[in-house]
């Protein structure tokens, strides 16, 4: 570059003078032209940024307001304070007092008893006793004191039922059931299958339970047989 610098011609010099001494007109584009061509040297850090680079970034920014945005809580100062705890409101089914409603649960109930009695009240042959066609369900045995005995502290010992005898033992359930449940149950196998019995109610069973009091081994046919079939337990109402 040096070198075709120094071939153009000077305007101060005796070569940029025309014979009369006046300056000639000069090219400066051809005198800058060998300098225009030159270049800066190339520097590190520099380069212009690659587009898939700029996408990236642009969308990492555009993730960042989205994240933001659905994450601020409005930037509220008390998003982060612990919400009030909303009551729990527990639905309490009422108690059934009609023999429909009593039939209806007691279906629900002897589904515990089942196993041993079978759905069908027939009971398994020298194992558990029916109680379709049981006398002590709604046979000469049967009476509603008799029967809230049995189900409230169990029975143990040998039964003899529809001519078959039984020897072997009969949990209690007066722990585990509510009187209206007993008393459901009781209305339910005294009118299913082959049984026409009338219906049990909670305050027949409550008046069983508050005869007998506290016992902690179970009563023996013996022992059941022994309250009359007429018998009305204090605080039972009166048959009709």
């Amino acid at each position: 570059m040096s070198d075709d610098i120094n071939k153009l011609p000077r305007p101060y010099s005796s070569e940029g003078m025309d014979a009369s001494g006046d300056a000639r007109d000069i090219d400066v584009q051809r005198i800058h032209a060998p300098v225009i061509r030159e270049h800066n040297e190339p520097r590190d850090g520099l380069e212009p940024i690659p587009v898939w680079m700029g996408m990236c970034f642009g969308a990492l920014l555009f993730w960042g307001g989205m994240y933001m945005s659905s994450n601020s809580g409005e930037y509220r100062g008390d998003v982060y304070d612990r919400p009030e705890p909303k009551p729990v409101v527990f639905k309490v089914e009422a108690e059934p007092t009609d023999e429909a409603g009593l039939r209806k649960l007691g279906e629900k109930v002897f589904a515990q008893c089942a196993a041993c009695h079978q759905p069908t009240g027939e009971g398994l042959p020298n194992q558990f006793p029916a109680l379709n066609k049981s006398e002590w369900v709604a046979g000469d045995k049967a009476s509603v004191a008799r029967l809230s005995r049995i189900l409230l502290y169990g029975m143990s010992g040998e039964v003899t039922v529809r001519g078959n005898k039984f020897n072997g033992a009969m949990p209690a359930w007066g722990s585990q059931l509510s009187d209206t449940k007993i008393a459901a149950v009781l209305t339910y196998i005294r009118s299913n299958w082959d049984n026409k019995a009338g219906p049990v109610f909670a305050k027949d069973v409550k008046a069983a339970r508050d005869a007998v009091g506290s016992r902690s081994s179970a009563m023996t046919a013996a022992e059941i047989e022994k309250v009359p079939l007429d018998a009305i337990d204090p605080g039972a109402t009166p048959k009709k």
